[in-house]
């Protein structure tokens, strides 16, 4: 109704959906069309003012100005080339503690050492997202200052940026991006009422019928690294990953009675989808479970659920629940019994090398 009193927040969210959808869709700085020898990439953000928590919202833009259609890596939010190189550097001044972090991950790739998966050196095998670009076409991609800086507190930051990515043109070696850059951001305190919000708002965007703004909104939530953040997560909708990205997500709230009945409750649903990423979060925090419970874990449910069972058993400090692995060394399931062995073996070097050091 017109001139009611939440028409102003209506107004606000308005606004800031157009926003989240303009950052999703690819609006960025027209840079004109030259025939140059290289792309033009540029990074800027969403507005200059942000309150001390929320996510910092940024768009990476590449713009094809040569003459040639090219590939070009759409992998944020380092934007790793070809070869492997780092596309996408960002620094701040003043400065903040960095943090190398990917939103969408997946914690049981191969580590070093990992006796589960019998894994000796880190191998990651995936399908980086390309984006082909005719001569004039951008692309963007939204990413966060978090990502890059950690979590800047309240302050102003001049943020400075360089791009360095390879492309292909017909499979071959195509002209390179090139761009670099700075902008100013300021952090305000802002109150406990303005965090929450800024990310009501966000959790007010999974309501759209545009998948991309749904990303980027759910992307942001899960950078969060505020407790209040906590109520918001458990509303937004799943992406489409291997691994309920909200139970990792609370990896960062140890201690917090709330995201511990939330990531407890996951262990118990059947789903390897949640019951993996569960185990991973306590294993973080060094939870250690009633023993019935590890055993059920241990020996139902799926080959994925029951391994990281194994592997939650085997990092957690002190192994207490090691004894309950040697009934697995002859599972019916060939690729549960082969870790089982492994995990016995490594805990058992382990515990010789211990004895030899004393």
């Amino acid at each position: 109704m017109i001139g009611s009193a939440d028409a102003p927040e209506r107004s606000h969210m308005s606004k800031f959906l157009n926003l989240l959808l303009t950052i999703a869709m690819g609006a960025a700085p027209t840079l004109p069309l030259t025939g140059a020898d290289h792309l033009a990439a540029t990074l800027s953000p969403a507005r200059e003012s942000f309150v001390a928590g929320e996510p910092i919202d940024l768009s990476f833009a590449i713009r094809n100005t040569t003459s040639t259609t090219v590939t070009v890596s759409a992998a944020g939010p380092f934007f790793i080339s070809f070869q492997g190189d780092i596309g996408l550097k960002v620094t701040s001044e003043p400065g903040t503690k960095a943090r190398a972090t990917s939103i969408l991950w997946n914690p049981w790739f191969a580590a070093p050492g990992d006796p589960v998966t019998g894994q000796r050196n880190l191998v990651i095998n995936m399908k980086v997202p390309m984006v082909s670009l005719k001569p004039g076409e951008t692309s963007s991609t939204p990413v966060f200052a978090q990502q890059y800086l950690g979590d800047p507190g309240p302050g102003t930051y001049s943020i400075a940026y360089s791009v360095a990515m390879s492309t292909r043109t017909q499979g071959l070696a195509g002209p390179p991006v090139k761009g670099d850059g700075s902008f100013k951001i300021v952090v305000s305190p802002g109150s406990n009422a303005q965090l929450a919000q800024a990310l009501a708002f966000r959790v007010d965007a999974q309501k759209s019928t545009d998948f991309r703004v749904i990303k980027t909104a759910t992307e942001g939530l899960l950078l969060v690294n505020s407790p209040a953040v906590i109520p918001y997560l458990l509303q937004i909708k799943p992406l489409l990953q291997p691994y309920d990205e909200v139970v990792l997500a609370m990896a960062k709230f140890k201690g917090n009675r709330e995201a511990t009945e939330f990531v407890l409750s996951k262990l118990r649903t059947g789903d390897a989808a949640e019951t993996v990423p569960a185990l991973y979060v306590l294993q973080r925090w060094g939870y250690v479970l009633p023993e019935n419970e590890v055993s059920l874990l241990l020996w139902q449910g799926s080959p994925d659920a029951r391994l990281a069972a194994l592997r939650y058993v085997y990092n957690l400090p002190g192994r207490p629940h090691l004894a309950q692995v040697k009934g697995l060394t002859a599972d019916r399931d060939g690729g549960v019994a082969e870790a089982a062995r492994r995990v016995l073996d490594d805990a058992g070097a382990g515990k010789q090398k211990a004895q030899d050091a004393r």
